[in-house]
């Protein structure tokens, strides 16, 4: 009886511990939005820009699954992380301000995975590309 309690302490603060070095972490966001591209002429199609900044520069965004696409975030220089969907006609583009997407990510130097839903992207310019001047 004395091993079996002597063992449940140990895994209460085996957990504790852990869950402390969990809750060290940081993983919010800085800033976190989208831009949309749209093209000039009714048959150009819509993309968009996500951009992310996490408070933890220990903590590295690997992809972003928005819309049914999966895709490889990069860092830029500065901290930020982006990707880019791909176009989509307009036709069959959803309008809205605001977009749901999930991140994916790890820990530098670490095995330790992390996802993360993000329901509420806010769109932060909307970029209208000029049509193409028409070759004579």
């Amino acid at each position: 009886m004395r091993k079996i309690v002597f063992l449940l302490l140990g895994l209460a603060l085996a957990a504790c511990g852990s869950k402390k070095m969990q809750m060290d972490l940081d993983m919010s966001f800085q800033e976190f939005y989208f831009n949309r591209q749209m093209g000039g002429t009714q048959a150009a199609g819509i993309n968009e820009s996500y951009y992310f900044r996490v408070a933890n520069p220990k903590i590295i965004l690997d992809q972003l699954k928005v819309r049914d696409q999966v895709l490889e975030l990069e860092l830029k220089e500065d901290g930020l992380f982006w990707a880019s969907t791909k176009m989509l006609s307009k036709d069959d583009y959803i309008f809205s301000d605001y977009s749901k997407v999930e991140l994916f990510g790890h820990l530098k130097g670490g095995d330790i995975e992390m996802h993360w839903d993000l329901d509420s992207v806010p769109l932060r310019e909307q970029i209208f590309m000029p049509a193409a001047v028409p070759q004579d």
